[in-house]
Parts: C-alpha cells; structure tokens; sequence
C-alpha cells in the first residue's frame, strides 16, 4: 500500500498505478498494490492541478509512504518527500552581470563595458530592456547589443532586446572613454 497526503494549495485529479488502484478520501490518496514479487516495482502517476490562489514560490511537497503486510527489514527506506516549485507560466528570470575591461583603464582611453542578459526560463522574456546608467567618470562612444537596439540619453544606455527564449543570453557592448 501507498499513501500520499494531498498537499495544500493543490486539486487531485487522479491516480494511476501500474498494478493495483488508488483512491482519495479525506485527503489522502491510497493505492493498493496487492501482492509484489521480490524485486518487483510499481509506478503511480499523480496528477494534482496547482489552484489558482497558490502563489509563485510556494513550495508544494507530497510525502508518499509505502507499507506492506509482510516484515520490513529496513523500514527507513519506505518515505519519500517531493517537492515542486510554483511558478507562473508567464515567468522569466531574467538577469544580469557586468563586467569592465581592462581594469585597471588608464584616462583617456577606451574602457568596453559588457552585459550579459540570461533568461533562465521557465517562460520565454518578452519586452526585454536592459538599462545601464554609465559613471559620472566615463564619455559615451557607442553601444550595441547581440539582438535588438541600444540608445544613449545622457548617462543612460538603453537596450530594447524585446523576445528571449529560455536559456538565451544577449551581450551588449558599451564603448566609453575614462
């Protein structure tokens, strides 16, 4: 027997071991498996639906725990916990790192800033920007970007990127003078 206690902020839909049946009540899904070979193995898909008042970063965990009939020598082994991480279908994770080269830049020469854009999914980015407000130190010579394009106002570099797929990274170059 199998037993998995519905976890909050999810809906059960169903149940469905290779061997045996399953069932909910009070909150518990138990499968009963009937008889299993020594070696044997048994695969229950559990399908639950994320309920819509669940919010991202919410950690859902199922607990399954298995007991027989039979004498169990090593009963430590019989629970197992699965947690999933709640996000919302129309997330992206996009981030940024910057890097100045050469470091240290003597004055009056050319000094490449470059950003890396990662979108680390699970959703594709759309309407990417990347902003960088340059030092009060540096000249604004040009920019450009791997995908998109880039504008300076003032201090300001502006990047439209727009669409990024999951695990795509655009690069902008930004040239200045120290």
């Amino acid at each position: 027997m199998v037993k998995d206690t519905l976890p909050a902020g999810v809906t059960f839909v169903s149940a469905t071991p290779t061997v045996g049946s399953c069932s909910l009540a009070a909150g518990v899904i138990t499968c009963s498996l009937g008889t299993l070979a020594v070696g044997a193995s048994v695969n229950i898909t559990v399908i639950d639906t994320v309920n819509a008042s669940t919010p991202a970063g919410t950690m859902i965990t199922s607990a399954f725990t298995a007991s027989s009939g039979t004498t169990d020598p090593n009963p430590a082994n019989n629970s197992v916990m699965l947690p999933t991480l709640v996000t919302l279908p129309n997330q992206a994770d996009v981030t940024v790192t910057k890097t100045g080269s050469p470091n240290p830049v003597n004055v009056n020469t050319t000094l490449v800033y470059t950003i890396q854009v990662t979108n680390n999914g699970p959703a594709v980015g759309t309407t990417v920007v990347a902003t960088d407000t340059l030092p009060s130190a540096v000249t604004y010579v040009s920019s450009s970007t791997t995908q998109g394009s880039c504008v300076q106002a003032g201090v300001t570099v502006t990047c439209t990127i727009g669409t990024m797929s999951v695990g795509q990274v655009v690069i902008v170059t930004i040239n200045v003078t120290a």
